[in-house]
């Protein structure tokens, strides 16, 4: 059960990957609730690394925009504007970080290493991605909290 939602809550990451293996003309298979997009066939280096990374790639540019614009949120829009603004950033900024296994696959794909090798996103990987809280992922909870802290902005602003 867990592992099904935790699998929904990675739904629009998983997507991006569907879309930037459609970009560069490969097709792949994805289940809804999966944590993993598989490509159909062979692919390229280059066609694997931009299906790879077009996620974090589009989530830290959602938030370099969105974050700047709570900004002048603040000055032209007031309040309401700010919150939804820094939220709609901080879910960017939080699916980025659901990216980290991405980028070490990338770094192995690009330096031509096995799975098992380390990397510099080892660091990064071992205590987001692997540690579990009563088996529950932690990227997963961060995820969960920020719908939570959205719901509730959505309910104190109406």
């Amino acid at each position: 059960m867990i592992t099904r939602i935790e699998g929904y809550l990675l739904i629009p990451h998983e997507l991006l990957h569907v879309i930037g293996y459609r970009l560069v003309g490969q097709r792949c298979t994805y289940r809804w609730g999966d944590h993993q997009v598989r490509p159909a066939g062979p692919m390229l280096r280059r066609e694997r690394l931009v299906g790879l990374l077009f996620p974090v790639v589009t989530c830290v540019a959602a938030w370099l925009i969105l974050l700047p614009l709570s900004g002048v949120a603040f000055f032209y829009g007031g309040m309401k504007g700010v919150i939804i603004l820094t939220m709609l950033a901080s879910l960017a900024l939080i699916y980025a970080f659901a990216s980290i296994g991405d980028l070490r696959q990338a770094y192995l794909l690009l330096y031509e290493q096995e799975p098992h090798h380390k990397t510099p996103f080892d660091f990064l990987f071992w205590p987001i991605l692997t540690e579990r809280i009563e088996g529950v992922r932690r990227s997963s909870l961060a995820i969960l909290v920020c719908l939570i802290l959205l719901y509730a902005a959505y309910l104190w602003l109406r």
